[in-house]
């Protein structure tokens, strides 16, 4: 796959090597799918139906697969990203490349005309001319060792300019491939966001009925008694990593992501951060207590920073937009809205990186892991 390295390196299924250690990270949607579960469980009249039984799990089965497709879809995601990456460059260089080939072309083509010029329209034009023309032999020498050494020189000029010429035709091919697989891979992004959508829509769908499950055997008062809250969104299903500032999940609903922290990205940037793909306004929430500060740029379009007392900062990109939290906020409180903005592509995504106070990228994957 060229720069952006080979799919079958990447992590799959929510699981990454580090180290010579496989971790694996629970899920946001496992979270909510084992709280529902738990909370069906505990109801006294759930015990005694069968048919209540194999739709708990069917139910638990669909929302597992689903979990799985959409972590192999977030790592898929990634390495396109990176290939991408790749490719933009490799036709930044060809463009270049060839822009040098033909601006020497055309500096030769004016150096064999200005030749012409000098030989055929300025200067003598044949022997028979320059013998009329000579004050002496001396002179006609002179003139023909002249016209001769102008010859060689355009000579080499032409074979310059033929050698060019093919390298120019090899340029321009290898850039039309180039282009095929920019947009072969545009493409591909447009079709992975097509099933990531898809995917957690039908997340959002199978959880629905989980809960429309629970709601019906609430109706049972003694039941209902016993049933502890449902739990439908927000942070995370774990502890917080020790010794981490990072306390919950920044993206308070349905999530995927890998460990992309230092893949390729345009312009020879690496990655300085994890991508959880989620969908289009989901909650984006502090990960810790602080002081959240707003701001803009091209790269991470609407973006947000939450800076913690000991200096360490989380950074939030791509938003979709502000919530109206300002100045002190504390872990859990939203801050914004999962969204595409600046070069995010079209898939809805945050991008959460952590800092030390010199502005020194870490990479925060497994933090997540421990809270998502």
């Amino acid at each position: 796959m060229g720069r952006g390295g080979s799919l079958a390196a990447l992590p799959v299924g929510g699981r990454t090597t580090l180290g010579g250690t496989t971790t694996a990270r629970r899920p946001l949607r496992s979270f909510l799918a084992l709280t529902l579960v738990g909370a069906l469980a505990a109801a006294p009249a759930l015990a005694d139906s069968e048919e209540t039984k194999d739709r708990i799990n069917a139910y638990e089965d669909d929302l597992a697969a689903l979990d799985a497709r959409l972590d192999q879809l977030a790592a898929e995601w990634n390495a396109t990203e990176s290939e991408l990456a790749g490719i933009r460059e490799d036709e930044d260089r060809l463009e270049e490349r060839i822009a040098r080939t033909r601006k020497h072309l055309e500096a030769i083509q004016r150096r064999l005309e200005r030749r012409a010029r000098e030989i055929f329209i300025d200067g003598p034009g044949g022997t028979l001319e320059m013998l009329l023309s000579s004050t002496s032999f001396a002179e006609f020498s002179d003139r023909v060792e002249f016209v001769g050494s102008i010859a060689e020189s355009d000579e080499d000029l032409m074979i310059e300019a033929r050698v060019l010429r093919e390298e120019l035709r090899r340029d321009e091919e290898e850039l039309d491939a180039v282009e095929r697989r920019k947009a072969e891979q545009v493409q591909h992004l447009a079709d992975q966001r097509e099933e990531i959508d898809f995917r957690f829509s039908e997340v959002q769908r199978t959880i629905a009925r989980l809960e429309d499950l629970y709601a019906e055997q609430r109706k049972d008062e003694r039941a209902a008694a016993q049933v502890p809250p449902i739990v439908t969104g927000g942070s995370g299903g774990g502890s917080p990593l020790p010794g981490s500032i990072i306390r919950v999940c920044p993206v308070a609903g349905p999530n995927s992501f890998v460990d992309s922290f230092g893949y390729p990205r345009s312009g020879g940037r690496s990655h300085e951060g994890i991508d959880l793909i989620s969908p289009l306004g989901t909650p984006v929430v502090a990960a810790h207590d602080g002081v959240v500060t707003r701001s803009s740029n091209s790269l991470g379009g609407i973006t947000a920073k939450v800076q913690a007392s000991n200096g360490y900062i989380t950074y939030y990109a791509h938003m979709n937009g502000y919530s109206d939290a300002v100045g002190t906020v504390s872990a859990g409180t939203v801050i914004g809205y999962v969204g595409s903005t600046g070069n995010a592509g079209t898939t809805n995504h945050l991008h959460f990186g952590l800092y030390t106070p010199g502005w020194e990228a870490i990479n925060p994957y497994q933090a997540l892991v421990a809270v998502c």
